[in-house]
């Protein structure tokens, strides 16, 4: 969670100006989808949260 509050704050919050809340709703919904769909991440074995997410194994 503290790492992908941190790559929200870099990649999102301080690079863009909102002009309203619905705005950073619809960029927060495209940051979200792409971190979560398109992203691998290391400490994930180089996976997706998403895949990691829905993938059974993982949890027994």
């Amino acid at each position: 969670m503290e790492r992908y509050h941190k790559t929200l704050d870099q990649e999102l919050i301080a690079l863009k100006e909102f002009r309203s809340l619905s705005h950073f709703k619809r960029e927060l919904w495209t940051f979200d989808h792409q971190y979560n769909n398109w992203r691998k991440q290391e400490i994930l074995d180089w996976m997706t949260p998403a895949s990691v997410y829905h993938n059974e194994n993982q949890f027994q």
